[in-house]
């Protein structure tokens, strides 16, 4: 098998697994509001009605794509502009006196900077790692829906929610785990993400992020994380091969990370 076939979930290519396969069945002209929008689909699992996904919907400014590496929200004060993404994969970042600290894992269907309807200031970025669309939204109409409909406020609440309780994991793995529990746990987070946000195939994900943004994660060298993917490859408990990840031994590896599942439908956990 060759590793573009391996890479590949519907005999395509890479890109398909950056696409949610909801999107894959979208119609190509499809632009603005109408393009495919992996957040209405949380929305919609959890129990939103239509109409207070429309009015969500009409907030949509403008779909844009973003190369890798590129900016798409910056630093500091906050735009009146909301950014979700739909394709690809993203990080926040915060800049340190020595370069740049990746913060946390964006994948289809996450809020960029959902800090920005309440705060003036954004203590973070957030680049592109993969080629992405991005929808923008003004973050007036988003608060105007909240403010109509309740389930869209909840929604936005329990994402707020999420955001913090990875972060209370992300300081618990930082301060008791070991390198093998911590990457065995981001391994398993992302598992459940990717399939949450239908970038998943049969167990396989794409892992398009550096070793440098893991081991940032993690609080790990670039050295330690590769030692350490290469220990678990050797258990036989994942297969990782031009950057495609598959899970071998879900259960053991589970153990190891002390791994429990996250909650609620509309859960887009970040790592």
């Amino acid at each position: 098998m060759t590793a573009t076939k391996e890479l590949d979930p519907a005999g395509g290519d890479e890109s398909n697994w950056l696409v949610p396969r909801g999107a894959r069945a979208w119609p190509k002209q499809a632009r603005g509001a109408r393009a495919f929008n992996p957040l209405t689909e949380r929305l919609r699992r959890v129990g939103v009605p239509e109409t207070a996904l429309a009015a969500l919907d009409a907030g949509t400014v403008e779909v844009r794509t973003v190369r890798a590496g590129a900016p798409i929200v910056g630093e500091g004060r906050a735009s009146e502009r909301l950014h979700v993404l739909l394709e690809g994969w993203a990080c926040r970042y915060a800049s340190v006196d020595r370069g740049r600290q990746t913060m946390a894992f964006l994948l289809p269907g996450d809020i960029c900077d959902l800090d920005a309807l309440q705060s003036s200031q954004l203590e973070f970025g957030v680049r592109a790692i993969t080629s992405c669309r991005v929808a923008v939204l003004r973050a007036d109409d988003v608060r105007a829906a909240a403010a109509a409909h309740e389930e869209i406020a909840s929604a936005l609440l329990g994402f707020a929610f999420d955001d913090h309780a990875a972060l209370m994991r992300r300081t618990a793995s930082l301060g008791r785990r070991s390198a093998r529990g911590r990457l065995a746990h981001l391994i398993c987070e992302l598992h459940e993400r990717t399939i949450a946000a239908g970038i998943d195939a049969d167990g396989s994900y794409l892992l398009p992020a550096t070793q440098e943004d893991m081991a940032d994660i993690l609080g790990l060298t670039n050295v330690h994380v590769n030692r350490t993917l290469k220990a678990l490859r050797n258990e036989g408990l994942i297969k990782l091969e031009a950057r495609c990840l598959t899970i071998l031994d879900l259960p053991t590896l589970a153990r190891i990370a002390d791994f429990a599942p996250a909650g609620p439908a509309a859960s887009n956990d970040r790592v």
